[in-house]
């Protein structure tokens, strides 16, 4: 069997990168019920050397992600979403797509104050540790490693994810995903996703869509900024 198909989600810290992996992930479960998904989080591969407040790079093990990738072959499609999931060069040369959530510092913080804050016994305590962090540590973090990933993104999400921008996500994979599943005989599944391709052809073709995504990654990874 061939390597998956792979898409990796990058991001700033609150940016909604495990949001858009989900999202993704429930959109495609709905549209392809038969497709076979993993969808991981690379703080799994994270490994400390010192406070987790510090986190750099090389505290990553991207060499056992890359061997974790290559030696997955029971699924379709992998989702990987993470601070640095657009790094590493050997990484991004095995995704069928890159996408990046480019969303402003003080939205970020807000949504991460919200998450992590809001809802916590100690509001005020928790909310000095955290701002420690950012200004400390986190803010830093992304000027110096994670913002300059946006550059190897197919896809830029500048306002965070939503359902719509995922959903031209799909569309773009769909074709891809029909093509594996055809070429591995499992086409039965595929009758109601060609119904709902036959509709879309009605959708003008001035109009935004990523519907030619699958030909541009195959070729020379178009850029699309999702405005």
């Amino acid at each position: 069997m061939s390597l998956p198909l792979l898409v990796l989600i990058g991001g700033s810290h609150a940016s909604g990168k495990s949001t858009a992996a989900n999202l993704l992930q429930t959109q495609l479960n709905s549209r392809f019920p038969h497709l076979k998904m993993a969808n991981w989080d690379m703080m799994t591969y994270f490994t400390p050397t010192k406070e987790l407040d510090s986190r750099k790079p090389t505290e990553f093990n991207f060499e056992k992600l890359e061997n974790d990738i290559k030696n997955t072959t029971d699924v379709d499609l992998i989702i990987i979403y993470g601070l640095y999931a657009l790094l590493n060069s050997n990484i991004r040369d095995l995704a069928t797509l890159n996408v990046f959530i480019d969303c402003d510092a003080d939205v970020r913080l807000g949504r991460w104050i919200k998450r992590d804050i809001l809802n916590s016994g100690n509001e005020q305590q928790q909310l000095e540790i955290l701002l420690n962090k950012y200004l400390n540590h986190s803010r830093q973090e992304a000027i110096s490693f994670i913002d300059n990933t946006k550059f190897f993104a197919d896809i830029v999400l500048p306002h965070g994810a939503d359902g719509v921008n995922v959903t031209l996500i799909v569309d773009g994979l769909q074709p891809l995903i029909i093509q594996r599943l055809e070429s591995e005989n499992r086409s039965g599944s595929l009758s109601n996703v060609q119904e709902r391709e036959m509709a879309r052809q009605g959708v003008k073709a001035s109009e935004p869509s990523l519907l030619s995504l699958s030909s541009d990654i195959a070729n020379n990874k178009r850029f699309y900024g999702l405005d």
